[in-house]
């Protein structure tokens, strides 16, 4: 019995190690994004794969049909993937909108803190959103 209990103090040392590890890397990590061309272009591809297979498993295409729809899933995978990213943006654009109607309720220090969180979300937009046209700051 002993050595069963000794597995679960190893177990739950282990536990605690990864939690903490998990916080502090939370924490203490780097908060970067990703440039929007990386992004598209890897969810394009993903898109556009799990797409072809699924059309693969729901119609049980001959290898000819798949290459033949494949340059029409890749042209879709990339209208939809810059729709979700206009989408996306659009979504940041608002939230900075609710910054500036949120800051004549606020006391001063709850208006610098809010001007903080309004800075790192301009941030984001520049970094994520370069290629679409910034909004007036």
């Amino acid at each position: 019995m002993r050595h069963l209990k000794d597995h679960w103090y190893i177990a739950i040392a282990l536990l605690a190690i990864f939690v903490t590890g998990n916080g502090f890397g939370y924490v203490f990590g780097a908060k970067t994004s990703h440039p929007a061309q990386e992004i598209t272009t890897v969810a394009t591809s993903a898109w556009a794969g799990a797409t072809l297979d699924k059309l693969q498993t729901a119609l049980d295409l001959s290898p000819e049909q798949r290459v033949a729809i494949r340059s029409k899933v890749d042209a879709t995978a990339a209208k939809v993937i810059a729709a979700r990213e206009r989408t996306l943006f659009d979504y940041h654009v608002l939230l900075l909108t609710l910054h500036d109607e949120l800051e004549n309720d606020l006391d001063p220090a709850q208006q610098e803190r809010l001007q903080q969180a309004k800075s790192s979300l301009e941030e984001t937009i520049r970094s994520r959103f370069s290629d679409l046209p910034q909004p007036a700051s």
